[in-house]
This record gives C-alpha cells, structure tokens and sequence, in this order.
C-alpha cells in the first residue's frame, strides 16, 4: 500500500484544466456575436456623448473599436466557464519576482526590432504604411482622444491578445498537437489578423510565444507586447 501524498490529493482534485475542439469554437463563435452586439449597442450610446456627431463608421474605427473589441471578449472570458479555467493558470504572478524574467522581455525586445529592421528595412517584404496609418488616425484629433488612443494601443489590445493568442491558442494548440504546432499556428493567426503586415507580425507572434513557453507565464508576453505596441506608437505620434 503507497503511503498517503497530499500532492497526489491535490493533483486528483484540481485537475488541470483541459479545453476540447468543440469548447474552442464555441467560444469564438460567442466572442463573435457578442463583439458585434457590442458594437450595435455602442453606437446609440456613443452617439449621445458626441452630440450626435458620431457617424456609424466612427464605432468600428480608431479607439472606439479597440475598447468594444476588448469588452467584448472580457465578457466572453468571464462568462465562458472552460475558457476561463483554461487561461487562469496562465496568471502566474512569480515569474514578475525574477530579475531574469525582466532581462528576457528586453532580449526579445530587441530580436523583434532588429527582425523588424531586417524584414522590412533590409529585404522589404513588407512595409509598415498601414500601420503607421492606423497609429496615425490619433493625430488628427484632440489630445484626450489621442491618450485614449494611446491607451487601447499600448495597454489593453496586449492584454486581450496575448490573452487570445499566447494564453488561449498556442497553448491549446500546444496541448492538443504539440509544441511545434503551436508555436507555428498561433503565430500565423497573429500575424493574418494584423493586416498589411502578416509576415512580420506572424514572426512577432513566434517570439512571443517563444517567451511565454520561457516563462510559462501569460504577464512576460503582455509586457513585451505592451512594450512593442508602446515604442512603435510613440514611432508614429512624435
């Protein structure tokens, strides 16, 4: 007879949490569906703040459409329970007591600059226009609008994309495949969900990943990415 282990207790009952293929898809169909509910019900709403000078095109652009995307998914998050249970052990506040954890952020920091100059200074296969662009739509405008511009850019879309991208699809991926495919597939979402810039966004998205699988830690990947989302905002403002 085994002697009695409170970390085999403990393993049998609080199982790590596990998602399946039917699991995922609902919940993209539901962050979905509320995304555009969300943004239905934004315009009437936005819409009276502005005195009625809100076109119905303002709500799908600029900050508006980064808070609603945003809002959107933190309440798919909290109300879909297997999503919710599946990305908690992601929030794993130690690794933020390790001086090494920082040095990590900085290192590829720096390898997603210098791929950046390479593949779009050196080799031009793509060209940040579009980005720039989209940044720059904060210029035109007044300077509380250009801060809450700031602050989707730079704060929130790293939080709910390395939620998604890191925390929910590499490691589902991860789980359900295995690591190679994970890095690869969720990195080649990433960078087609991010417009002119697929290809370098793509490689972004594989060092991030890559920081997460360091870490095991959901918090390095959101500071790299607000870090990133930061320097190339203040790029374009200044």
């Amino acid at each position: 007879m085994e002697p009695y282990s409170f970390e085999l207790e403990k393993a049998e009952t609080n199982p790590e949490p596990r998602l399946g293929w039917m699991h995922l898809a609902l919940f993209i169909a539901f962050y979905v569906v509320l995304m555009f509910a969300v943004f239905f019900l934004a315009q009437p709403v936005l819409d009276l703040f502005s005195n009625g000078s809100l076109h119905a095109s303002d709500v799908f652009a600029g900050a508006n459409s980064l808070y609603l995307d945003a809002l959107a998914f933190l309440i798919a998050f909290l109300i879909y329970r297997p999503v919710r249970r599946f990305l908690l052990p992601t929030f794993n506040l130690s690794v933020l007591k390790r001086g090494r954890t920082y040095l990590d952020i900085v290192l590829f920091f720096i390898a997603i600059l210098i791929m950046q100059l390479i593949t779009i200074g050196v080799l031009g296969i793509e060209n940040n226009s579009q980005q720039e662009e989209d940044l720059g739509t904060a210029n035109a405008v007044t300077l509380i609008q250009q801060l809450l511009f700031f602050i989707a850019v730079a704060i929130v879309t790293p939080i709910k994309e390395e939620m998604i991208f890191r925390g929910l699809l590499y490691r589902f991926f991860t789980k359900k495949i295995n690591v190679i495919v994970g890095l690869i597939l969720s990195s080649i979402i990433f960078g087609m969900l991010h417009g002119g810039l697929a290809i370098t966004a793509s490689l972004m998205g594989l060092f991030i990943a890559l920081l997460y699988k360091k870490t095991n830690s959901i918090y390095p990947p959101i500071l790299l990415h607000m870090l990133w989302n930061t320097f190339a905002s203040l790029g374009v403002f200044f």
